[in-house]
């Protein structure tokens, strides 16, 4: 495969991650109806979502990816963690974000084609 579609396809991929996380991430924030949130989730959730906002900026920024994928892989394993301590074991997308976060973060080591930009 041609290095540079590999990068684009990367890029790409660290777009759309960044993205789809920045606006869950705010959509977390917003008042909920249910009380889905309460005790200390309520009080661990916008600490949560803040990090992941910071770190979906940060993944969006192609010289600062490497430390948004980080963050995120770190903010999404406390996120299955929570998940699982509240006997909520459906994470299979968080799981996938975080694996999109490593192919990111793998990328970022790789050497890169001339023009190439992920």
């Amino acid at each position: 495969m041609n290095p540079d579609r590999v990068f684009r396809a990367i890029a790409v991929l660290r777009i759309v991650l960044g993205t789809i996380v920045l606006v869950q991430s705010f959509q977390a924030l917003l008042p909920h109806e249910t009380g889905l949130h309460d005790g200390l989730l309520a009080h661990v959730l916008p600490i949560l979502a803040g990090v992941e906002i910071l770190g979906a900026l940060l993944l969006l920024l192609p010289r600062t990816a490497w430390l948004g994928a980080r963050v995120l892989i770190g903010v999404f394993a406390v996120a299955i963690l929570m998940h699982g301590l509240h006997g909520d074991l459906n994470v299979g997308g968080l799981i996938v974000y975080a694996a999109c976060a490593w192919v990111v973060l793998a990328s970022t080591s790789m050497p890169r084609a001339a023009g190439a930009a992920a």
